[in-house]
Formats: structure tokens, C-alpha cells, sequence
């Protein structure tokens, strides 16, 4: 039997002063692949991964998402197995800031496994530009042609339908086809493509008590898995104690199968 570990962390413009807080969630968490969003300093991602021991891989952005941002945010995958095949998606380029990042990582006694590594845009477009549902359809565009077992992880700026902040007040002086792409339908979209959120499938009856993104009582941090993977999902955890509340503004989340 084989155990593999999977992460989804948004390292807020990472490693910036937090490298050892977040060397040392890596290390009591001890994953086996973790996908990385906000990698701004790409010179410390290499110490997190030396010091992981874990090789790293860079997806570089397409854009800034901001002109306030204080560096590009790339993505970036640790790993502690071989990476098979490495493709670097530039999605839809006019609603996308950051591309799907696509490695294939060898487990030991294992097929390769996929993992579609993304960070989906959190600004609005202009009214109507429909950048928000653009971007999941570009991702179904790539992973519908995908065979094998693989994943989808990251941060999707979205919440999970019948999650999140529901008030009428909410995100009232946004467009609204940005408020309404976020209340479910980008979520749904990679649902209904046959996909697993694999934290609501391991914890069915919870409630959402903290999230995974910190002030906010909502998902926005999500690990799907297409069926071939899903039949060795053993259990799902958003990682939340004081080193997490100090490392990021986003929690972890963590992923095991046991193949």
C-alpha cells in the first residue's frame, strides 16, 4: 500500500518573514506533494524546499493581478517523488492572471498521478466580462481531455454552493456576474464535470466552521479528485492551530489516499 499526502497552501506572497513558520507546517504535516499559491520570492521557495526536502517546480504567472500586488504571484509544486510531465496551461489570457499548472508525479509502485494547480483571479472584471466563470470553463477546456488518476487543487477565489456569505450585502459594489460566480456556480461547473471536493466528501456532515481562509467562515481552498483517484480517498483536513493562523492568511488543506 501506498499513502500519499496532498496540500493545497496559499502562502501569502510566500516565503516573505514567514519562511520558518512555513518550513515547519510543512514538516508536522509531513506532505508528499503540496501545490503552492503566492509564491512571490521564488529564490525562497528553494530554501522551503531544500530545507523540506522536497524538489520545486514554478508556474510562472501570466500577469500581476494587482499594480498594488508587491510581486507577481507564481504557483509552485513540492514534491517528494519524480515528476513525469510538466505543462504550464495559459488558460483563457484575457481573464486569467495565473495559468494551470499541470505536473504529473511518480509514486512509488504507483502510475503517475496529476495535479492541476491554480489560483483563480479574486478582482473583479468589468460588468459582464464574465472573467470569473471564464476561467473554470478554460480549466474544464484542459483537464476533459485528461486519462488517469489526477487531481484539481488550489485556491479558487469561490465558495462551495451552499457555503459562504449569502447576504444580499454582500459584494454589493461588485459587478454581478462576479458576485454570482462566486456564490456556487464556479464550484458546481467542476462538480457537475465529474470531479470530488474530497474534504466535503470525507466530512459530510460538517458545518464550515473556520474555512480555509482566515476571518471568513468559508471554503475557498479546495482538493478535487477525478473518479479513478477518488476510490482511494481515505480523509480530508483543513490544517488550523496557532502555527497556521501565524504562517498565512489561508489555512491548509490536506488530502490522503491510500492506493
Amino acid at each position: 500500500m501506498t499513502t500519499i499526502r496532498v496540500m493545497t497552501y496559499n502562502m501569502l506572497h510566500a516565503p516573505g518573514d514567514r519562511l520558518d513558520e512555513l518550513t515547519q507546517v510543512i514538516h508536522e504535516a509531513q506532505p508528499d506533494i503540496v501545490a503552492c499559491q503566492e509564491v512571490d520570492d521564488i529564490d525562497g521557495l528553494m530554501i522551503l524546499a531544500q530545507r523540506s526536502g522536497m524538489l520545486p517546480v514554478i508556474g510562472h504567472c501570466n500577469m500581476p493581478e494587482s499594480e498594488t500586488e508587491p510581486a507577481p504571484e507564481h504557483l509552485a509544486i513540492l514534491t517528494r517523488w519524480p515528476i513525469t510531465k510538466l505543462i504550464v496551461h495559459p488558460g483563457d489570457k484575457e481573464a486569467m492572471f495565473r495559468p494551470i499548472f499541470e505536473v504529473w508525479i511518480q509514486p512509488p509502485n504507483q502510475k503517475p498521478i496529476g495535479f492541476f494547480n491554480l489560483h483563480f483571479r479574486a478582482r473583479a472584471g468589468a460588468p459582464g466580462s464574465n472573467v470569473k466563470m471564464r476561467e473554470v470553463e478554460a480549466l474544464i477546456d484542459v483537464v476533459k481531455q485528461i486519462d488517469g488518476p489526477h487531481c484539481i487543487l488550489g485556491d479558487f477565489n469561490a465558495w462551495a454552493p451552499g457555503e459562504g456569505n449569502m447576504s444580499p450585502a454582500w459584494g454589493e459594489h461588485l459587478p454581478e456576474d462576479h458576485r454570482q460566480a462566486v456564490r456556487g456556480p464556479i464550484i458546481e461547473t467542476i462538480l457537475n464535470a465529474g470531479y470530488s471536493d474530497t474534504w466535503r466528501e470525507t466530512n459530510p456532515s460538517h458545518d464550515v466552521p473556520y474555512g480555509t481562509l482566515q476571518g471568513n467562515g468559508s471554503r475557498v481552498d479546495f482538493i478535487f479528485t477525478n473518479s479513478d483517484l477518488k476510490a482511494y480517498l481515505k480523509e480530508s483536513n483543513i490544517i488550523r492551530n496557532a502555527l497556521t493562523e501565524r504562517a498565512s492568511d489561508h489555512y491548509p488543506v490536506i488530502t490522503i489516499f491510500e492506493m
